[in-house]
């Protein structure tokens, strides 16, 4: 009878772990990419206050300047793990200056979106996702401020897929 139980709860577990083997592949493809995708809206009607974020963030990570930051190393310059994470849930935009820093945000969203556009499970697991997509939300009026209409399409269909 033991060894009976022992051999049900072996397969259970070459079966859950099977499931989880396909399921990362899937996200991987392609077909998974094109089964999100969905109407696109041709424009954001909602700009929260971007003061929201503040009780998430840790004022101390993030005090730069984005004018003096190389945007073209932006994305492989990290001190640790923890700084990686942090730069991409995207709370660092509610500490940057909202006047003059459009443009330089525009082309570091521009840059990760090219780098992440597949599954990734370091940067796409659910924490960082709802992070991503509620600072992007509540910046978007810095997002797309002055956007052309490609990045606007681009953003949006990030947001949406």
């Amino acid at each position: 009878m033991l060894n009976l139980k022992a051999n049900y709860f072996y397969l259970k577990a070459v079966k859950v772990t099977l499931v989880r083997f396909l399921k990362r592949l899937y996200f991987k493809t392609n077909y998974y990419n094109q089964s999100l995708k969905t109407k696109l809206p041709e424009q954001l009607y909602f700009y929260p206050n971007p003061l929201l974020l503040t009780s998430f963030i840790n004022q101390k990570l993030f005090t730069f300047k984005l004018s003096q930051i190389n945007i073209s190393t932006f994305w492989t310059d990290f001190e640790s793990a923890k700084e990686e994470k942090d730069l991409n849930s995207f709370f660092w935009l509610n500490l940057i200056n909202r006047k003059n820093d459009g443009l330089i945000i525009q082309q570091i969203i521009s840059i990760w979106m090219k780098n992440n556009i597949k599954y990734n499970k370091k940067n796409w697991d659910n924490l960082n996702i709802s992070k991503r997509i509620l600072a992007w939300i509540l910046n978007a009026d810095i997002i797309l401020n002055n956007a052309d209409k490609n990045f606007k399409l681009i953003f949006f269909n990030s947001l949406i897929v």
